[in-house]
């Protein structure tokens, strides 16, 4: 099965690479899992046509699919802090505020939106985020979440409310909520944070594992397959020069 798998991404990747050059390596963190991959929402509601205020004390509609970030749009606006993935998940500090705030690097705004009549906020700071990656948990280990605002942390796809393994909802500055990571929750785990940021001033977000920034490890194969990518890049590299 696994080497089936394998022959189906390779397939795609040569499709890829065939027909767009070595461009498409840039999109290198879904097929070798090394990185948390990022999918950004906005207030913004497709279905409907409308802004909305996302002000509630604690909602959960904040990455339905009808908010997703449409760059093509004209609604919302990608910024120089916009990222679509990252190495560590750790998003708080070295973002000074695109508002001009006062906010000690610790406001991350990656998105703009343009003509929000709804929510009373800046520009920057209404939006949602999830971020998806393969981790690895031993037991005994301290999972620790830091976020302004919303966080949701859960494994193995299963986003259904109520089955998070920590939360930290609601508007607010950024807190410190852990977990022990019991016998249960040891191995590998498909993680998906879910971010929203509804207010001015501060944002952003920080997973730590036992004191760190939270960090993927590679899916199965994707050792083989990242290696196997970079030798293609080199060897169209080389055509290409000839």
């Amino acid at each position: 099965m696994m080497k089936k798998i394998m022959a189906i991404r390779l397939s795609i990747m040569l499709a890829v690479l065939a027909g767009t050059g070595t461009s498409a390596m840039a999109t290198i963190c879904a097929p070798t899992g090394s990185q948390f991959c990022v999918t950004y929402f906005d207030n913004y509601n497709y279905s409907s046509g409308q802004w909305e205020p996302w002000q509630e004390s604690a909602g959960h509609q904040y990455w339905d699919h009808q908010y997703l970030v449409d760059l093509s749009s004209g609604k919302t606006n990608a910024t120089s802090h916009y990222l679509p993935s990252i190495d560590t998940l750790d998003l708080r500090g070295g973002f000074p505020s695109l508002d001009g705030h006062a906010s000690g690097g610790e406001d991350w705004n990656p998105l703009e939106s343009v003509g929000d009549n709804a929510s009373g906020q800046s520009p920057h700071h209404v939006f949602a985020a999830t971020f998806t990656g393969r981790v690895h948990f031993n037991e005994g280990d301290i999972l620790s979440l830091e976020s302004d605002d919303d966080a949701y942390i859960f494994l193995d796809d299963n986003t259904d409310w109520g089955q998070e393994i920590l939360s930290d909802p609601g508007i607010h500055y950024f807190d410190a909520d852990t977990l022990t990571i019991p016998a249960e929750l040891a191995g590998t785990h498909l993680m998906t944070v879910k971010f929203a940021e509804r207010q001015d001033i501060h944002s952003g977000i920080a997973v730590y594992l036992n004191g760190a920034p939270i960090e993927t490890i590679p899916a199965p194969g994707a050792i083989v397959l990242g290696s196997l990518g970079m030798t293609l890049v080199g060897w169209l590299r080389r055509r290409k020069s000839l």
